[in-house]
């Protein structure tokens, strides 16, 4: 049966209704929602749109579609400063969707947001802009000099309206690797931080967080490891003729294999998570080249596998 192209149906009907809800655009009714307020005669709650002029339902498409880019621009500056390690959002983009609207359109806007708007002069997109950025840039300057450790209201607003739209455009991602595991039936592992570290191993797989997924599988196939082959720590690796130790995790993983708690196939599998868990740590670059997403949706369903296979016998 082939896969359908959108997995996530909700994260199609959310990302609409989040714009709605941006622009401020919406009201609760208790037993219902409505959404687009500027299509709704509030003294009935019926739909206006028969009575409307022809060119407003594209005209209060644009508003949207401008509110979403303006708050998407904001947004994602107050978030880059506050959880990021990046610059601060490009204006080519924001730039983009300012040019692409009537000038008449531009001008209200620009009002609507307390720019100065010549009466008569030509008002352009690039001094939208150039206004826009003065006055954020005032703003940063008094939230400075309040040296407030709360964060402004309009910050707490931004960085929920940014990570909402973070969350669903991700959703369809999740849904779609979450789908592509196998099952595996792992319900006999009695250790909670075990299952703690596949947990999270899981979650930033479904985020689509690589690395971490497999620093986080190199890390409870450890800890599994030790609980089953040595929970009182006394097993030490063998030193080759050179008297250089053997890692722990490989003299464990051989350890399970000869004990019989671990198959052949698995054994390597178990080595495989290790090397990736140190190229995640330790070298990005090759992590980057060897391990892409669906090797990494491997190393993962293998994970999964040992731990049914260690904790199985080990029962």
């Amino acid at each position: 049966m082939e896969r359908p192209e959108n997995l996530s149906k909700r994260s199609a009907i959310l990302g609409k209704v989040l714009k709605f809800i941006n622009a401020e655009e919406w009201r609760d009714y208790g037993d219902y929602m409505v959404f687009g307020l500027a299509m709704l005669d509030e003294s009935s709650h019926s739909v206006l749109v028969h009575d409307l002029p022809s060119d407003f339902l594209e005209r209060y498409r644009q508003f949207l579609e401008f509110d979403h880019a303006f708050n998407a621009y904001v947004d994602q500056k107050i978030s880059t400063e506050r959880t990021t390690l990046k610059a601060r959002p490009s204006d080519s983009e924001f730039l983009k969707r300012l040019r692409a609207l009537p000038e008449r359109l531009l001008r209200l806007q620009a009002q609507a947001l307390d720019l100065e708007v010549p009466p008569t002069a030509e008002f352009t997109p690039e001094e939208f802009l150039r206004q826009l950025k003065e006055q954020l840039a005032l703003k940063d300057e008094r939230e400075a000099r309040s040296h407030s450790s709360v964060p402004a209201e309009h910050d707490i607003d931004g960085l929920d309206s940014h990570y909402c739209e973070e969350v669903l455009d991700t959703l369809e991602l999740i849904v779609s690797r979450a789908s592509a595991l196998e099952a595996v039936r792992t319900e006999s592992i009695p250790n909670t931080k075990v299952r703690r570290c596949f947990e999270e191993a899981m979650r930033c797989y479904l985020y689509g967080f690589n690395m971490a997924c497999a620093a986080m599988c190199r890390a409870l196939l450890e800890a599994a490891l030790k609980e089953v082959i040595d929970p009182d720590g006394r097993l030490r690796p063998v030193k080759d003729a050179k008297g250089r130790g053997a890692s722990y995790f490989l003299t464990l993983v051989d350890n399970a294999r000869w004990s019989g708690k671990l198959s052949n196939e698995l054994t390597g599998s178990a080595k495989q998570v290790k090397e990736a868990g140190d190229a995640a740590v330790h070298d990005a670059a090759k992590f980057a080249i060897e391990y892409p997403a669906k090797k990494v949706e491997s190393l993962l369903d293998r994970t999964r596998q040992i731990l049914s296979e260690l904790y199985g016998h080990s029962s």
